[in-house]
């Protein structure tokens, strides 16, 4: 079971479901769980520049805009990778056809935002582009 908590309440929901649990089998035997609880932060303004940077550094590149860029990495990377995104997009199945809602960058989180970029770093380099870690890039060079 997998709970998301953005509220009290859902706070509260977990608090019911972890009094629920069962901690021996019927024979006795014991049951163990595995809890983690993990901070989930959106993306941040030093990540969404990091981001833009990436972009124009490939827009130079291969001739296509940044906003063009944008578009094109959210289809290619977020649409064909689902699983990395969790609970951030909405699937669609009807008809015999998925399809994944418009995805958005901004309510990813710092995680995904990460191994998203990763991907165009990675697709960058691939068409002859190298794009700087953002740990080598000067805080000054991303404005």
């Amino acid at each position: 079971m997998k709970l998301i908590l953005k509220n009290k309440s859902d706070v509260n929901l977990a608090k019911k479901q972890l009094d629920s649990l069962i901690f021996k089998t019927k024979t006795g035997k014991p049951i163990t769980y595995k809890f983690e609880c993990v901070k989930n932060m959106k993306r941040t303004l030093s990540q969404n520049n990091y981001y833009w940077w990436c972009l124009g550094m490939f827009s130079k590149e291969c001739g296509h805009t940044t906003d063009e860029l944008h578009i094109i990495f959210k289809e290619m990377f977020l649409a064909e990778y689902p699983d990395l995104l969790d609970n951030f997009i909405t699937k669609i199945e009807a008809f015999g056809v998925i399809k994944y809602a418009e995805i958005s960058t901004t309510k990813l989180n710092t995680t995904v935002f990460t191994k998203y970029i990763e991907f165009i770093r990675n697709f960058a380099a691939a068409e002859g582009c190298y794009i700087p870690e953002a740990n080598e890039v000067p805080d000054w060079m991303r404005f």
